[in-house]
This record gives C-alpha cells, sequence and structure tokens, in this order.
C-alpha cells in the first residue's frame, strides 16, 4: 500500500504541473507565441507535446523508484527538489507562454537548469536508475535554455556586441 499511495502521489504532482503547462502553452500560442517570427534553431510545435509527454513519464517514474528506494532523508530530500523544480517549471510557462516575458522566462529556466542539476544528485543519491531516468529532462531543458536565449535575442532584448 505504501507504493501505491507514493505512485499516486507521483502521478498527482506530474499530471498537476502538465496540465497547467499545457493550458499555459496554449494560451500563449494563441496569444502571441504563433504570430512570433521564431528562431532558425525552434523545432517544429508537434514536436513539443510528444518529447514532453516522454519526458513526463521517465520523470515521475525516475520521482517514483527515488521515493521507493531512498532513505527516509534521501526521498525527503528528492521530493523537495523536485516539487522546487516542478514550481519554476510552472513559473517558466506562465513567464514565456502566458505573459510572452522572454527575458524573465530566461532568468527563471536558468534556475531550473540548476534546481534540475540537484535534483539529478538527490536523484543519484537513491540509485543510478533514477538519476538516468531523468537525465534527459535535464538535456532538453538545456536545450530549451539555449532556445529561449535566442527567443531573448530574436525579440531584441540582446544586441550584439
Amino acid at each position: 500500500m505504501k507504493n501505491f499511495a507514493k505512485a499516486l502521489y507521483v502521478t498527482v504532482c506530474i499530471a498537476a504541473v502538465w496540465l497547467i503547462n499545457a493550458k499555459l502553452v496554449h494560451l500563449g500560442i494563441d496569444n502571441w507565441y504563433a504570430g512570433f517570427e521564431k528562431p532558425a534553431v525552434t523545432p517544429p510545435d508537434i514536436v513539443f507535446p510528444i518529447v514532453w509527454s516522454i519526458l513526463y513519464l521517465m520523470l515521475g517514474a525516475a520521482f517514483y523508484l527515488a521515493l521507493k528506494n531512498g532513505s527516509r532523508e534521501q526521498a525527503s530530500r528528492a521530493n523537495h527538489i523536485f516539487l522546487v523544480q516542478l514550481f519554476l517549471q510552472a513559473i517558466w510557462a506562465f513567464l514565456f507562454f502566458y505573459k510572452g516575458q522572454v527575458g524573465a522566462a530566461l532568468a527563471c529556466i536558468i534556475l531550473l537548469d540548476f534546481a534540475v542539476y540537484k535534483m539529478l544528485l538527490a536523484f543519484k543519491s537513491t540509485g543510478r536508475i533514477s538519476a538516468y531516468l531523468a537525465a534527459p529532462y535535464f538535456l532538453w531543458l538545456v536545450y530549451a535554455t539555449l532556445l529561449n536565449l535566442n527567443f531573448v535575442y530574436a525579440a531584441g532584448l540582446i544586441v550584439n556586441f
């Protein structure tokens, strides 16, 4: 029963942020994103829901294993940093898509990158499989950070030196 409760908790956490972010993305696409000239390195729109679906499933599995396999202290730390990065992820979606504030979103995603790196370390302390399952998420975020930087440049918030 303990494992079922952990699985349910993980599912609720992931699903809540997944749904919130999906709503913010759709509002942003309808508001400003569709009309914005995107940087050349931006993948086709169809790529994002596919990648995020896979990443959320892998992240959920990683989080579950961290909670299941870690000591009480390790699981608590993994839980804390996981929730922090989910919160930052939602803030980034709000800033980038809903508000169209690509500069503020860049600052947020840099914090998110750091939080996810710390999460990987916390997951690794509970078992390498958790860290391996979460690593593609970190790599995607690094790419998203570079993409966000390109949006900042395209918006004219950064100029050539």
